[in-house]
């Protein structure tokens, strides 16, 4: 039997594996420094945009913020990088520059934008792949629906079945490690949308939370070999890395313009 205790988790994050529990103890500090931020900096209506330091901006930053100062490379990143990195390394997922850059952006404090370009940021909202669609969630429906089928069976569960659900399990962590690499990317989070992404989150929060039960855990990954357990939990951290990393752009960064 298999099950995710924190003692698993807390050796895993800083050697060969990482932790549940540990990426949520770097979420605390998180939120541990913001609270020593001064309050200036934290206006809520308007968060700083958390962009590493770049010699150039990219597209998102021709226009928001104007006033940014671009430096090398070589500066202290923002809060929030660091908090991505800390997340992405030990997965070996972090990159400097994400995939795809967000071009338009949701306005921040009393702005508006423009009929013309409200009609454009909702099309990218759902098309283009550097921003969460409000529809990011759906592929995720029938996987939970399945978690639940198989865990609250009074039948013991099969091998062939966990092997099945394993399978949809990667095929989420393919979604997720996208996600995470370009909406996610530093670069981009001033872009996203807050219902969106908190629409997104839920959905991951819902698989998260069926896996803290030592007996839903036990029949989904029983009788798989270690190799398939080794898979299973990449994938249990992916989606927690990224479950958290939406929650802090929900809460800080994202706008809430237009409603969805």
């Amino acid at each position: 039997m298999y099950v995710f205790d924190d003692r698993m988790h807390e050796r895993a994050v800083f050697s060969s594996q990482r932790s549940t529990h540990t990426l949520m103890l770097i979420r605390s500090d998180f939120a541990q420094c913001q609270k020593d931020v001064p309050a200036q900096s934290k206006v809520p209506s308007a968060p700083s945009p958390p962009l590493r330091l770049r010699p150039a901006p990219p597209p998102l930053y021709r226009t928001f913020p104007p006033t940014r100062v671009f430096t090398s490379p070589t500066s202290p990143q923002t809060d929030y990088e660091s908090i991505y990195r800390s997340f992405l390394s030990p997965l070996n997922l972090y990159h400097p520059n994400p995939t795809h850059y967000a071009t338009v952006t949701s306005p921040r404090g009393h702005d508006r934008l423009s009929p013309p370009s409200t009609l454009l940021y909702l099309r990218k909202l759902s098309n283009d792949p550097s921003y969460i669609s409000p529809r990011a969630g759906e592929p995720l429906t029938p996987i939970i629906s399945r978690m639940h089928l198989l865990t609250s069976s009074l039948h013991p569960t099969t091998a062939a079945e966990q092997r099945s659900f394993l399978a949809l399990f990667e095929d989420v962590s393919r979604q997720a490690r996208f996600e995470v690499q370009n909406a996610l990317h530093p670069e981009n989070v001033s872009a996203q949308h807050k219902a969106a992404v908190e629409m997104l989150r839920a959905r991951y929060g819902q698989m998260i939370g069926l896996l803290k039960s030592e007996s839903n855990v036990d029949k989904l990954t029983g009788l798989l070999d270690a190799d398939e357990v080794a898979r299973f939990l990449e994938v249990h951290e992916l989606l927690v890395a990224e479950e958290n990393l939406l929650e802090m752009v929900g809460k800080s960064y994202a706008g809430a313009f237009p409603r969805l």
